[in-house]
């Protein structure tokens, strides 16, 4: 997973990134590589209508809102935004047609 700032630095540290080179193609696959790739973080994951899909911290997670239906959902693309040991993130999600 590579992260690549896309706003300026914050006062407070922080930016906005675009996540690329990611394995995972669904919701769940996400939250198994943040909490494999990245154990030293903590945050949230949110869909793209900011609704709160998990809570995650130091390799685990914290909170889990994801049903089944919603772990199966596929990924168009990830936004990060965050510094220092905490990245949130922003999925934006395949619609059903």
């Amino acid at each position: 997973m590579k992260s690549t700032q896309i706003s300026p630095t914050r006062g407070d540290c922080t930016a906005s990134y675009s996540i690329t080179d990611y394995k995972a193609t669904t919701v769940g696959e996400f939250i198994n590589e943040v909490l494999t790739e990245c154990p030293n973080e903590w945050g949230y994951i949110e869909d793209n209508n900011h609704h709160r899909i998990a809570e995650y911290k130091y390799g685990k997670v914290v909170t889990n809102n994801a049903t089944a239906e919603l772990r199966n959902k596929q990924i168009i693309k990830i936004i990060g935004n965050g510094g220092w040991s905490c990245m949130d993130y922003l999925i934006t999600l395949r619609e059903e047609e």
